[in-house]
């Protein structure tokens, strides 16, 4: 590699890191480009995360001890910032509606409060009855992430990873007991190309949306995978439409209560032992785990009692 071959290699590691350093400077002045010329805010919100990324891969390849570690780190920075460029260039083509700063902080302080109820709902119920840990963790990462962006004035940025957040916790309790994942899978299509029409049809052009659901549909490793691109389809087309200002509700996430989630409920859960003695809880007297099981419930009721 040119790094092996350099005879300065501590010199050739730092400037890899002005170069990425530079690049990811040059590309938040395309977005604050971009913001002044009303570009469409799923646009800006990507160019934001994919920048936040890139700076928390800068500074990760600042700590790590190893060159080769430090190079990986370097370069996938430089991929995130060179995104994060396109899309801010790509969110200014065609008319964007100027959104109030305002109404993007509000927004986005709303959904990440959202997302961050609904991944400490998840981390609770996948600890109690099993299920994809992995979603939740990356859903905790995404979270991570737009707290970052909140607190750097990012708030597009903010507003996105906590929708995406929000779509991997729901999915990871959606997922609990499912037996027919083909039929999630088209369900979960056809539910983000539905949002992806009627979001055009109220004259927003959901990027953002649409980039997902190709993803989901020629990239997805995976069957969750694309369950959780859909679903972040579906929610992504869905805000879009809510900023384009035919919307006449707030984007939130619409998680049915499968049928398996009820029985995690209903059925007394079996507990660790105590003294030897086994102790079964049961909905008619939870404990602290118990009463986290029934909020899950609850609250995607309540959700979708008023989103319906």
């Amino acid at each position: 590699s040119e790094y092996l071959d350099s005879s300065d290699k501590s010199g050739y590691l730092s400037d890899l890191i002005s170069d990425v350093e530079d690049k990811i400077n040059d590309t938040e002045h395309d977005v604050e480009i971009a913001e002044s010329k009303n570009g469409v805010p799923e646009g800006i919100g990507a160019a934001e995360s994919r920048l936040t990324i890139a700076r928390e891969k800068l500074d990760e390849a600042r700590r790590v001890e190893k060159p080769g570690d430090a190079i990986d780190l370097l370069a996938f920075a430089m991929e995130r910032a060179r995104s994060a460029q396109w899309w801010a260039t790509l969110s200014c083509i065609g008319s964007g509606t100027a959104i109030p700063d305002d109404v993007l902080h509000d927004r986005a302080g709303r959904y990440y409060s959202q997302s961050a109820s609904i991944v400490a709902y998840a981390d609770a119920l996948i600890s109690e009855a099993g299920g994809s840990a992995s979603l939740v963790k990356s859903a905790a990462d995404d979270l991570s992430r737009a707290r970052t962006e909140l607190q750097t004035g990012y708030h597009a940025g903010a507003i996105y990873d906590s929708l995406h957040a929000m779509v991997q916790a729901g999915t990871a309790i959606e997922l609990i007991g499912i037996a027919d994942m083909d039929e999630k899978v088209n369900k979960s299509e056809r539910d983000a190309m539905s949002a992806i029409v009627s979001a055009r049809e109220s004259g927003a052009e959901p990027i953002l949306a649409v980039s997902a659901y190709e993803h989901a549909k020629t990239l997805a490793p995976s069957q969750i995978d694309q369950i959780v691109d859909y679903g972040y389809a579906t929610m992504v087309a869905r805000t879009a439409q809510s900023f384009a200002g035919h919307g006449n509700r707030t984007a939130m996430q619409e998680t049915n209560i499968s049928e398996s989630i009820q029985r995690i409920v209903q059925v007394p859960v079996k507990r660790k032992t105590v003294n030897k003695q086994p102790v079964e809880q049961s909905p008619e007297t939870p404990d602290l785990n118990g009463y986290e099981l029934l909020a899950v419930v609850a609250m995607i009721y309540l959700i979708r009692k008023r989103y319906a």
